[in-house]
C-alpha cells in the first residue's frame, strides 16, 4: 500500500513539473541565492560564519516575505491538478479523498526537497568562504546589539533551526493555501488568491506596526526575533509559533477535505 502511493506520489510530481520548468525553477534560485550571499559578504568586513548566512537570509523580511514567497507561488502554481495524470489517477481509482490526501503527500513530499535544497545550496557557497564553528561571530554580535553572555543563552545552529523549521512551515502553508484554494474555486488562477491575500495581510501588518494584529500575522512567525527569544525562551517564543503554523495547516487540510467531497471529479481547466 505503501509503496503503491509513494510512485503515484512520485508520478504525480514528476509530471506537474516538466524538467525545463525545472532547470529553469533551479537555475532562478541559484541566482537569487548568490546575489544573496554575495551582498552578505560585502555588507561587513567584520568575521563571519555559516550560522550569519542562514540567519541573514533566511531571517531576511524581504526574501523570505517578497522573493520566497514568489518562488513557491511559481512552484505549486504549476502543481495544481490540470494535466491529464491528475485525471487519468481520478478515473482509476474514483475516490476522491484518496486522491485528495496523495496530493497533500505529494506536497510535503515537495516542500520537504526544497527547503533542504535551500540549506544544501547555502552549505555548498559556503564551504570555502566561511567558518562553520557553532560559536557567535563578531559580525551577529554588531548586528543584534548584544552582549556575549546574553548570546551565549543560545547557540547561532539552535537559532538557525528553530528559523528553518519556520521557514518550512510557512512555505509548506503557502502551498497548501494554493492547492486548497484550487480545490475551492476549481481554477488555476483562483487559486492565487488567497495565498495573495494572506501575504498582503501580513505585509500590511508588519510595515503598518499594527501591534494587536501580530499574533495573527505570519511575519510574527517565521522572523525571529533574537532579542524577543532571549526574553521569552523557546516555550514563550518558538512554541506559539509552532501552534499557530500546526492550527493553519490543519485548517487547511480540513477545509479542503470538506470541499473535495463536494466538488465534480471532471474538472476542466479555467
Amino acid at each position: 500500500m505503501w509503496n503503491r502511493n509513494y510512485k503515484i506520489v512520485k508520478t504525480i510530481t514528476s509530471v506537474s513539473f516538466t524538467k525545463k520548468f525545472i532547470n529553469i525553477f533551479i537555475s532562478l534560485n541559484i541566482v537569487i541565492i548568490f546575489l544573496k550571499f554575495w551582498e552578505f559578504i560585502t555588507i561587513s568586513p567584520l568575521q563571519k560564519n555559516v550560522y550569519d548566512l542562514f540567519m541573514y537570509i533566511l531571517n531576511d523580511y524581504f526574501f523570505v516575505v517578497y522573493l520566497l514567497t514568489f518562488l513557491v507561488i511559481i512552484l505549486f502554481y504549476r502543481f495544481c491538478p490540470n494535466n491529464k495524470v491528475h485525471e487519468y489517477f481520478i478515473l482509476k481509482y474514483r475516490n476522491k479523498i484518496e486522491w485528495y490526501f496523495l496530493n497533500i503527500f505529494s506536497i510535503f513530499f515537495i516542500t520537504i526537497i526544497y527547503a533542504f535544497g535551500i540549506v544544501l545550496l547555502l552549505i555548498l557557497i559556503s564551504v570555502i568562504n566561511l567558518d562553520f564553528q557553532n560559536i557567535w561571530s563578531e559580525f551577529a554580535i554588531e548586528k543584534y546589539s548584544l552582549s556575549i553572555s546574553t548570546l551565549e543563552y543560545f547557540s547561532p545552529l539552535s537559532i538557525v533551526i528553530y528559523n528553518f523549521i519556520l521557514v518550512y512551515l510557512y512555505i509548506l502553508t503557502l502551498s497548501l493555501m494554493i492547492f486548497c484554494s484550487y480545490i475551492i474555486f476549481q481554477s488555476t488562477t483562483m487559486s492565487l488568491l488567497l495565498p495573495i491575500l494572506f501575504t498582503i495581510f501580513g505585509v500590511l501588518t508588519f510595515l503598518g506596526k499594527i501591534s494587536w494584529l501580530y499574533p495573527f500575522s505570519f511575519t510574527s512567525h517565521t522572523l525571529i526575533d533574537i532579542v524577543d527569544f532571549h526574553e521569552k525562551g523557546v516555550i514563550g517564543s518558538f512554541v506559539p509559533s509552532i501552534l499557530y503554523w500546526i492550527i493553519l495547516i490543519s485548517t487547511l487540510i480540513i477545509i479542503g477535505f470538506i470541499n473535495i467531497k463536494k466538488i465534480d471529479l471532471n474538472w476542466s481547466v479555467k
